[in-house]
């Protein structure tokens, strides 16, 4: 028997079938496990201390452009106030009374058609955030 009899039947001697299902995804399951797990227990995410926060803020900044600290000053910002991206984003000069320690929620910046748009907050309410250790109040 000569070594071309040995090989593997091509695609088309075999009936034009494959053996395996080229869209099969595998290892989906633990993935999705782990994922239902963090939206039950949404501390699982958190970071461990004001400590474990700062090293992400000056990782940031390191692979940052030019190293730009304002990167961990916006991270600091949002992870201390627990607020979304897009409030993050809409925030403005007036909206941070340093004097009273209270931020006020009003808007929100988002991507849009033709640039970026600010828009009212998911709750369409004001809301006055204090600084580290107050409550949200809602207006």
């Amino acid at each position: 028997m000569d070594p071309e009899s040995k090989k593997r039947p091509s695609l088309s001697d075999r009936g034009g079938l494959i053996e395996a299902d080229p869209a099969r995804v595998t290892g989906w399951q633990r993935e999705f496990r782990q994922a239902e797990d963090e939206l039950d227990d949404p501390r699982a995410l958190a970071l461990e201390d004001w400590d474990a926060l700062d090293e992400l803020a000056k990782a940031l900044v390191a692979r940052s452009a030019d190293h730009y600290q304002g990167w961990g000053d916006v991270l600091r910002f949002a992870a201390c106030r627990a607020a979304r991206i897009g409030e993050v984003s809409g925030v403005r000069v007036l909206d941070i009374d340093r004097s009273r320690r209270i931020r006020t929620v009003c808007r929100q910046t988002t991507p849009g058609p033709g640039g970026l748009l600010d828009k009212g907050t998911k709750g369409k309410r004001r809301c006055h955030a204090l600084g580290r250790g107050g409550r949200r109040a809602r207006v």
